[in-house]
């Protein structure tokens, strides 16, 4: 019936409308570049599609139908390639401007033609991505720094767990040599701290790409990468945090700031925070977005203090759902079963008052400034 008339209908189609149009190429090269030029005249092609294409033509027979197995097992292709040519810019210790990924890898002679090699880098990236879990403290700072308006804090920490992790390619299992563990949580702070303080400061990417294309080449290299980091943060940097970090969190950076703050709670359990991160959650206002005039609390105040830093906490989305335009002592019933210290802290205060809220501003603030001023 339908099925037998619509293959008739494909059959008349190939027959009258479609053309078959042979190609005679001298070589494999030849082919590659036909066939790299025919697909960009149409719907463009990705980095890794071409990337794909140059890597199977190195490929012996035998192998390719475990490559295009490997291959298909990778995914968003073209991140990983992207963290690759950082990897690869660090271990010929480049550290000058980025250029497009398709050029980069067109400019480096043969370097797909070593498609073992290849696939084992983007096997590595791949497996941190997805799999890799370090501790809790790695953990958390990773979630952290997720929320972080720019990709560039990745390429360094890539670098270094490259360099320095065991890869089981049998197993696709990525670990840390626990010697390492401790090195690479001292960078992933400096990464955290230079981004953050330069996210806030500057509100701008190409404040941090130069000192990111040099931390790469010195942890590659065996140079002294965390001063890379401290010798491209100034006094003055340090100096204009408290007043932005005294204003109105709408920025960009309000979820990392909140979350950040939040983990650096003394009393906050780092395997509870870094559980929490894996989950869903929210920002917390705890005066509410839907303002009741109450606790001593104006027009004026509140809108002056709804997005500072002491009237946000993190909060798991349920939770936060749960407390959304409740009065605090309502809210505070939600907060008794948050695993963030920063909620559990607010049980003891009888109402949140202007006074409250500042002095966790304070208090908050305190903690991150000690974070930021520390040195390597």
């Amino acid at each position: 019936g339908q099925t037998a008339e619509a293959l008739n209908r494909l059959i008349l189609t190939l027959l009258d409308s479609v053309v078959l149009l042979p190609i005679h190429c001298g070589s494999e090269d030849d082919a590659l570049t036909i066939f790299e030029t025919i697909n960009n005249r149409g719907m463009s092609l990705s980095d890794a599609d071409i990337f794909k294409a140059k890597l199977y033509h190195n490929i012996p027979q035998k192998d390719q139908a475990a490559f295009i197995e490997d291959w298909n097992a990778l995914e968003d292709q073209d991140w990983l390639f992207r963290v690759l040519m950082h990897i690869l810019r660090a271990k010929t210790d480049e550290a000058g401007k980025e250029i497009g990924l398709r050029s980069y890898f067109s400019a480096q002679k043969g370097i797909l033609g070593d498609y073992a090699a290849i696939m084992r880098s983007l096997k590595i990236i791949h497996t941190i991505s997805v799999n890799w879990y370090g501790n809790d403290e790695i953990n958390a700072l990773w979630r952290i720094m997720e929320t972080y308006p720019n990709y560039y804090w990745y390429f360094p920490l890539f670098v270094f767990l490259h360099k320095h992790g065991t890869f089981d390619e049998e197993g696709g299992g990525f670990s840390l040599p626990e010697k390492r563990l401790h090195q690479f949580l001292e960078l992933q702070n400096a990464t955290v701290r230079y981004f953050f303080i330069k996210g806030l400061v500057y509100n701008a990417v190409n404040a941090v790409k130069d000192t990111v294309y040099r931390v790469c080449a010195d942890i590659e290299q065996e140079r002294d990468y965390l001063a890379s980091y401290e010798a491209n943060i100034s006094r003055n940097d340090r100096t204009a945090l408290d007043p932005i970090l005294h204003g109105d969190l709408r920025r960009r950076y309000q979820r990392g700031v909140v979350l950040l703050s939040a983990y650096l709670n003394p009393n906050q359990d780092r395997g509870a925070f870094s559980q929490f991160m894996d989950g869903k959650y929210d920002i917390e206002h705890i005066l509410p977005k839907k303002w009741n005039n109450y606790d001593g609390w104006t027009d004026a105040l509140w809108r002056d203090q709804l997005n500072n830093l002491g009237n946000l906490i993190p909060l798991g989305r349920a939770l936060n759902i749960a407390a959304k335009n409740e009065f605090f002592e309502r809210k505070k019933e939600e907060y008794a079963k948050s695993a963030i210290q920063d909620a559990q802290d607010l049980l003891a205060l009888p109402e949140w008052t202007p006074d409250a809220l500042i002095d966790s501003q304070e208090e908050k603030i305190a903690r991150l400034l000690k974070y930021f001023q520390a040195e390597p």
